[in-house]
C-alpha cells in the first residue's frame, strides 16, 4: 500500500490459504489495511466490510456468471444465466441472493420479449415468488431490492422501482447496476435529473466492465433530446449488442434515427432481419424502419398479433408504437399508445413535448396537450429518492475533505 502523493511505503502484507477461505482472506486483508490507515469506521461500515455475499466460492461464481449472462441482453444468455443461477441454488436453495438474481434473469425475459407474450404474466408472477422469497431471508440485501424493483419497473409501477432501487443504494452504495436502472427511471418520469446524471456516471466508475453501465449516461442524453451525443456514449453499448446479436439492437438503432442517421438505423434493422427473422423486436423494428421512410403500408403489415401484446408490458416498446403511428398518419392510435406510455412509466414532459422528433404530428392535437397535462402531474408526483441523494451527497463531502 503506496501514499500516492509522497510514494511512502505504508504496508504489506502476505496471506495464505485455501480458495474456499477466499473471504476470509478478504475480511483479513480489509482489516489490516484499515489498522495501516488508522481509519475509524462507523458500525455500518464494518458490517459491510464483514458481510459475505454468499456461503461459499462456487456459489458466488454461480451468481457472477449468472448476472455476467444476463446482461448480455439476449434469448440464449438469458437461458445461460438461469442454468447458472439453478446450478448455485443446487448448492445453496437458501441463497437470497441467487434467488434475487433468478427473479432478475426472469423479469429480463419480458424485458427483452426473449419469451412469447403468453408467457410474460406467469414470468413477472414467477419472479416475484423468487424476489418475496429473497426478501424473506434477508430484506437488508441489495440485491433482493433491486429484484423487488426491477419487477416494479416491468410492471408499469416507476414509484416502486424507485423506491426500491433507492433502498438498494442505501444497503450497499457500491451497486453499480441500482446507480444505473436509479438514474434511467429518474430520466423516464423527469424528475431529479441533475441526481440522475451523478447517479449514471457513477454507474460507469464502479463498473467500466459492464456495457450498460459504462455508456448509461447515453439513456440520460436521450431524454435531453441530443440523440447524436447519446450515440456516442452508448457506442461501447452498441457494440456489445451487435456482437451478440442480441434484440438490444432496437435501442442503437432508434437513436440513429432519431439524430438524423437514418442509413445507420436502417442497417442495424436490416441486419436484426437477417440475424432474428421472427423474433418479436424485429417486428417492432420493421415497423418503425417502414414508419421513418413514411411507408405506411409496409409499416402496418410489419405488425404482427405477437408484438402488439408485447409492447404493452415495456415502457419503450409503447412509445415505438405511438411514434410508429404517428409518423404514418395514425393520429389516434399514436395518442392511445402514447396514453399507455405515460401510465406505464415513460412520462418525462420536456422529452416527450419538445425532444421527440417523431411525436410532432401528434403536437398540434387537443389530445397531445391533455397527455402532456397528464405527463406533468405524474412526473410531478415522483417521490425524491433520498436516500441516494445523501449517499451522493455525504460521498461528495468525503471528496472534499481529501482534497
Amino acid at each position: 500500500l503506496i501514499e500516492g502523493s509522497s510514494d511512502e511505503h505504508v504496508w504489506a502484507d502476505r496471506y495464505h490459504g485455501q480458495l474456499g477461505d477466499v473471504f476470509e482472506i478478504q475480511d483479513r486483508v480489509s482489516r489490516s489495511i484499515t489498522d495501516a490507515l488508522s481509519l475509524t469506521l462507523s458500525p455500518d461500515v464494518t458490517r459491510r466490510l464483514s458481510h459475505r455475499p454468499t456461503k461459499s466460492p462456487a456459489v458466488y461464481e454461480c451468481f457472477l456468471r449468472a448476472r455476467s449472462e444476463m446482461w448480455m441482453l439476449s434469448g440464449e444468455s438469458l437461458d445461460r444465466a438461469l442454468e447458472w443461477a439453478e446450478r448455485g441454488l443446487g448448492i445453496a436453495s437458501d441463497d437470497p441472493e441467487l434467488l434475487a438474481m433468478k427473479a432478475n434473469i426472469l423479469f429480463q425475459y419480458v424485458n427483452i420479449s426473449g419469451a412469447p407474450p403468453s408467457t410474460f404474466s406467469s414470468l413477472i408472477a414467477e419472479a416475484q415468488d423468487c424476489a418475496d422469497r429473497a426478501l424473506s431471508l434477508r430484506s437488508e440485501s441489495a440485491w433482493v431490492q433491486w429484484a423487488l424493483a426491477g419487477i416494479r419497473h416491468q410492471s408499469g409501477d416507476p414509484e416502486g422501482s424507485i423506491r426500491h432501487f433507492d433502498l438498494a443504494l442505501t444497503l450497499e452504495p457500491s451497486h453499480a447496476d441500482a446507480h444505473m436502472m436509479l438514474a434511467y427511471q429518474l430520466g423516464a418520469v423527469g424528475r431529479h435529473l441533475d441526481h440522475a446524471r451523478l447517479l449514471m456516471k457513477r454507474a460507469g466508475e464502479l463498473d467500466p466492465l459492464t456495457p450498460h453501465n459504462l455508456g448509461g449516461l447515453g439513456w440520460l442524453i436521450w431524454f435531453d433530446g441530443e440523440f447524436l451525443e447519446a450515440t456516442d456514449h452508448l457506442k461501447v453499448f452498441q457494440d456489445a449488442v451487435e456482437r451478440g446479436k442480441s434484440p438490444f439492437r432496437h435501442f442503437p438503432a432508434y437513436l440513429h434515427a432519431a439524430s438524423g442517421n437514418l442509413e445507420e438505423s436502417i442497417r442495424i434493422v436490416d441486419q436484426m432481419v437477417i440475424d432474428s427473422p421472427d423474433h418479436i423486436l424485429t417486428s417492432c423494428m420493421r415497423f418503425l424502419k417502414h414508419a421513418w421512410l413514411g411507408e405506411s403500408e409496409e409499416a402496418l403489415g410489419a405488425l404482427t398479433d405477437e408484438w402488439l401484446e408485447a409492447a404493452r408490458w415495456d415502457d419503450i416498446y409503447p412509445l415505438y408504437m405511438a411514434e410508429g403511428y404517428a409518423l404514418i398518419g395514425e393520429v389516434d392510435l399514436a395518442n392511445e399508445w402514447l396514453d399507455f406510455t405515460i401510465d406505464y412509466g415513460i412520462r418525462n414532459p420536456d422529452y416527450l413535448r419538445y425532444h421527440d422528433p417523431f411525436l410532432e404530428p401528434l403536437r398540434s392535437t387537443t389530445r397531445f396537450s391533455e397527455l402532456m397535462e397528464k405527463a406533468e402531474r405524474l412526473s410531478e408526483a415522483v417521490p425524491e429518492p433520498s436516500g441516494s441523494i445523501r449517499l451522493l451527497a455525504s460521498e461528495d463531502s468525503a471528496e472534499s475533505r481529501l482534497v
